[in-house]
């Protein structure tokens, strides 16, 4: 028996038996692994049905594996799974506004958080499924990035027209389906993930510049992978020709070089990535090995200290690191001795400086910095933060205001002006 959809509508081949009478079966026919894969979906019992408080449901529970033998991570590549329900469409509304400003202004974290209340109000809502595919593929963990993004197609095939209704960005199914490209590709699920990408590569003129950048990308890490290092070299390459600026090419660039003895022009490689990521403990740490297979030991030493100054920002998500400000503070400040060259090391500690509030301390390093750097917009950006936190609208909108100039974007400009008058009494400012 196989289920699929076609144009939009579901269709069945195989013995109606075979299907158990108490569930309801769809399926889309699934882009992953060629035209003989088919994935089931069930609505209602099983597949990973979610009770109403969002547990799993006890069918669902009495059919997963014996203890031992549970594999999440193989459940989120190939398992079926629930059907996304509509659920409170205004209530996801209004978490997904909250989310796009967070997202817009680079704060991911809480974009993503902000996505994940949209989907608890409404597990199908395409908008929310897209955004928290995209966020997650970003930050993190790929597994709730696929999931979001098998669940968007599955809207799609059941419902093709909420989806366009939803989502009126050009190109966004396929970069849907390079997303999960992607996401498999991370998660080392290479079948359908190449599957993925030769049905991506039939529609390459469907893509943008920076959308064909990432296929050749995510070609280059397939081909890693898999050790073909000269076929991952002149994909990555593919990718840099069209977009030479992007960090992460460089650091691929880097490792597949070193894979292929070429240290040098590596080492090389993953200084052009520093240009751009100088606070990426991950760049530090491969600049670092590759040292040390140079035999450029004083130098290894050095960004093997930088890592280490770096890494806890990055690996330690424990609330006692993070309301922990005097080491923070400590850290942030060797790092400034360490990397002098780093400038923005000097701003990674003021915003450990406000989080302590600590403003004063903050607001007179920030002085300081401005003075080389007036066109700093992330300086800017905290020092209208830290002004308004100590009840200096005025300085805080001013501040708000030069950024704008230096070139801020226009969402986060827009995002720091709705705080400064929320948090301004009635005529302030004006």
């Amino acid at each position: 028996m196989k289920l699929g959809a076609q144009d939009g509508k579901l269709f069945l081949r195989g013995p109606l038996r075979q299907i158990p009478s108490k569930e309801r079966r769809v399926a889309e026919r699934s882009l992953l692994a060629g035209p003989e894969l088919w994935v089931v979906l069930a609505l209602g019992a099983g597949c990973g049905e979610k009770s109403s408080t969002g547990a799993p449901s006890a069918e669902a529970n009495a059919q997963r594996p014996a203890a031992g033998t549970h594999d999440p991570l193989r459940e989120t590549l190939e398992d079926p799974i629930a059907v996304p329900a509509r659920g409170d469409v205004e209530e996801a509304r209004k978490q997904i506004a909250e989310g796009s400003q967070h997202y817009m202004a680079g704060r991911l974290q809480k974009a993503s958080q902000s996505f994940g209340k949209a989907l608890r109000a409404d597990e199908g809502n395409p908008v929310a499924l897209y955004l928290m595919g995209t966020t997650s593929l970003q930050r993190g963990p790929q597994q709730n990035a696929l999931v979001a993004l098998r669940s968007f197609r599955i809207l799609r095939v059941l419902d093709p027209t909420l989806v366009e209704k939803e989502i009126h960005q050009p190109g966004v199914l396929r970069e849907i389906e390079l997303n999960e490209a992607r996401a498999r590709v991370l998660l080392g699920d290479r079948s359908r993930s190449r599957a993925l990408i030769e049905s991506l590569r039939k529609a390459e003129s469907e893509l943008s510049e920076p959308l064909r950048a990432l296929l050749r990308q995510s070609e280059a890490i397939l081909e890693f992978q898999e050790g073909r290092f000269s076929e991952a070299l002149a994909a990555i390459d593919a990718a840099l020709a069209i977009v030479a600026d992007e960090s992460e090419f460089h650091s691929w660039r880097a490792q597949i070089l070193e894979k292929l003895d070429r240290f040098d022009p590596a080492e090389s490689a993953i200084r052009t990535a520093l240009e751009t990521s100088p606070r990426s403990a991950e760049l530090h740490f491969i600049r670092c090995r590759l040292l040390k297979r140079l035999q450029r030991t004083d130098e290894a030493a050095r960004e093997q200290t930088i890592f280490e100054l770096l890494q806890p920002f990055e690996d330690d998500v424990s609330a006692g690191f993070a309301n922990d400000h005097p080491r923070r503070i400590e850290l942030r400040s060797r790092l400034i001795e360490a990397y002098p060259e780093f400038k923005g090391a000097r701003l990674l500690l003021v915003r450990e400086l406000a989080q302590a509030r600590r403003h004063d301390h903050a607001l007179k390093d920030l002085e300081s910095y401005l003075k080389d750097q007036p066109s700093d917009t992330e300086a800017l950006f905290l020092q209208a933060g830290c002004l308004l936190a100590i009840g200096d609208s005025a300085g805080a909108r001013a501040s708000a205001d030069l950024m704008r100039a230096a070139g801020a974007k226009e969402a986060v400009y827009a995002d720091l002006i709705r705080q400064i008058d929320s948090s301004s009494p009635a005529g302030d400012g004006e």
